[in-house]
């Protein structure tokens, strides 16, 4: 068939398309077309070319397309890209979205590859070329366009349903998770918080939405934050987050946990790993104290001995009774060495009972403890009349006096004066010491004495020796601290505190 201007409109031959029961019924057809007389040829081709017949809606402008589409009883469009002043692929895009169940099939005069690809693109199911279509395959094309319009929607749908589920699905992970789940803007601005993060942060969803998180946003990997609840208390939280779309807007997923407990026990286990440590150090450094400090006594009394073994006949009572006693003090040395050892054992390992101690039993048993030492260097010993009631375990403080009072008289002045006093502090504190007539401590020493056994195994306090750094250790274990006052020429005070009673 041809315009009466000679141009071809349509290759038309006869031919009726049946519609069994067992395919959909013809569909409605929107015909939107410039040209009035192709519009009502392809509407009567469509009628006349079904059984039973088409619907057919023909406008010949865009309003009139418009409003026929937005009654939503059309199946299918026909659109001709030829109108005045439109870009037809805009158009094809604004038809769908006032209508996306609605296929369109493009009439177009142009069939190059751009143009082509272009209208598919744009939305359009197919496209048919102006004037060099038949009416089967006009009928086909729509037919087709629908079907598959229906399968897209069907799966569009089918999608959607799947997408909804697993929104739902994403939802309840995050609402039941055990962490605390926050979904934050790219600025930081809450959306979303689960009971979880509600309890952490103690505050409801309704008042963390719209609010900016407490602490930085982690940007990869994780962040550890000390965070100070409303309530005071203070925990560790572990923060991740995720680059997420939520509610189509880009968004991070932040997780919080808290880990207070997992790094008080990390702390725990570490400071039982130092504590171990240190003691393999002391250990091995007091055991090459000991052997140093055990060699000589030893070797004196070994030697003593082998010479009263081979020579005893020999030597008179005054030599005898000296190489006795020689051995006898030697013996004592050693004593003193074994009882530092043990009283180092006890205090690494035993757990005592702290209760209040009467200091002035405590002076009395050792003075008699001391009483050969005393009237052999013929001491003069000064003490306070009375003396205060301190916490303490009684036999660690009674070997803390041991120590402080026979190092006074060994490394005191001729005779050695020693006095022993005690200062009532203001922190409910008392500050024993001892004070001695001797030569005095240069600052050098003063620094070398109470040492950790590893230091002192390489440089060691002339004299004092291992007893001090026990000493430290049982006072610090007893809640006090130690020390030493000293100026060459005007001896030394040694002093100890401790927590008083009541």
């Amino acid at each position: 068939m041809t315009r009466q201007d000679g141009c071809e409109l349509i290759d038309q031959q006869p031919m009726t398309t049946e519609y069994s029961s067992q395919n959909t019924s013809p569909p409605h057809v929107l015909i939107i077309e410039t040209d009035v007389l192709y519009a009502t040829i392809i509407g009567e081709m469509l009628r006349e070319g079904t059984n039973p017949s088409c619907e057919v809606t023909l406008t010949h402008n865009l309003a009139d397309g418009v409003k026929a589409l937005s009654t939503g009883e059309c199946d299918v469009i026909l659109l001709d890209l030829a109108f005045s002043n439109e870009d037809g692929f805009e158009l094809i895009e604004a038809l769908q979205e006032i209508d996306a169940r609605a296929p369109i099939i493009a009439l177009t005069t142009q069939e190059t590859e751009s143009t082509v690809t272009d209208i598919l693109q744009a939305g359009a199911q197919d496209y048919l070329i102006k004037g060099h279509f038949k009416v089967q395959n006009l009928i086909r094309t729509i037919r087709y366009a629908v079907e598959r319009q229906k399968l897209r929607m069907q799966l569009a749908e089918s999608l959607h349903q799947k997408l909804e589920s697993v929104e739902r699905g994403f939802r309840r992970l995050i609402t039941e998770n055990a962490d605390g789940i926050l979904v934050v803007r790219r600025d930081g601005t809450i959306r979303f918080a689960n009971p979880k993060a509600e309890r952490f942060l103690e505050k409801s969803s309704t008042d963390l939405l719209g609010e900016k998180i407490p602490f930085p946003l982690p940007k990869k990997d994780s962040l550890e934050f000390d965070f100070v609840q409303s309530s005071g208390k203070k925990v560790v939280a572990e923060l991740r987050s995720v680059a997420i779309e939520w509610e189509e807007e880009p968004a991070y997923l932040l997780s919080m946990r808290d880990i207070t407990d997992r790094k008080q026990q990390e702390k725990a286990l570490q400071t039982v790993a130092n504590s171990l440590r240190q003691q393999n150090e002391d250990l091995e450094a007091y055991a090459r104290m000991v052997a140093h400090d055990l060699k000589s006594p030893l070797g004196i009394i070994v030697g003593y001995a082998e010479t009263l073994q081979g020579d005893v006949e020999h030597l008179s009572s005054d030599a005898l009774r000296g190489y006795m006693q020689t051995i006898a003090k030697g013996g004592r040395k050693l004593e003193s060495i074994i009882n530092e050892l043990l009283l180092l054992a006890s205090v690494r390992q035993e757990k005592v009972d702290i209760q209040p101690i009467d200091t002035s039993s405590i002076i009395a048993e050792v003075k008699y403890r001391l009483q050969h030492q005393i009237q052999a260097c013929q001491a003069v010993m000064n003490a306070a009349e009375t003396w205060p009631i301190v916490q303490g375990y009684k036999p660690w403080i009674e070997e803390v006096w041991v120590n402080y009072i026979s190092n006074a008289i060994k490394y005191g002045g001729t005779p050695p004066e020693i006095t022993l006093g005690y200062d009532l502090q203001n922190n409910h504190m008392v500050r024993f010491w001892v004070k001695d007539n001797g030569r005095g401590l240069s600052p050098e020493d003063q620094a070398k004495l109470f040492q950790q056994f590893p230091q002192m195994s390489q440089v060691r306090a002339e004299g004092h020796g291992l007893g001090l750094s026990i000493v430290r250790r049982i006072v610090t274990r007893l809640g006090g601290q130690v020390g030493v006052t000293s100026e060459i020429g005007a001896g030394s005070v040694f002093y100890f505190t401790l927590p008083r009673d009541g």
